[in-house]
């Protein structure tokens, strides 16, 4: 089966506070799990941040680690809100959807259950 690959933003946030986000959640995902691996990027080449997005690749196991993951820091940040996108490989090129928006550490449960049921 092929890698899972999620893109995190970061909603509601100055481009500051969310690349300070971003690099903070992926050190989070990165010393919980072994099996997550995450790249922080930017969106525009130009800006010296580290970049607002955090592209999250999984294998099919991880997944679970990763709502796991996700939920512990969103309960530290609780003012937090993410967008997930998943993208998937469709005839050679990649498709982009958008799986969930506003999630927060209230809904990132549901968020696990839906993603592990489509598998």
């Amino acid at each position: 089966m092929e890698p899972l690959t999620f893109l995190v933003n970061f909603e509601g946030d100055s481009a500051r506070d969310a690349s300070i986000l971003a690099a903070e959640l992926k050190r989070f995902l990165q010393n919980s799990s072994e099996s997550i691996h995450v790249e922080q990027r930017r969106e525009d080449p130009h800006t010296m941040d580290l970049g607002a997005t955090l592209t999250i690749i999984l294998s099919s196991g991880a997944v679970v680690a990763f709502a796991e993951g996700l939920a512990s820091w969103l309960r530290q940040r609780s003012k937090a809100s993410i967008e997930i996108r998943k993208q998937t490989k469709v005839d050679g090129s990649v498709k982009t959807e958008v799986v969930a928006k506003g999630v927060t550490h209230r809904t990132v449960q549901q968020l696990a259950a839906q993603f592990t049921s489509k598998m």
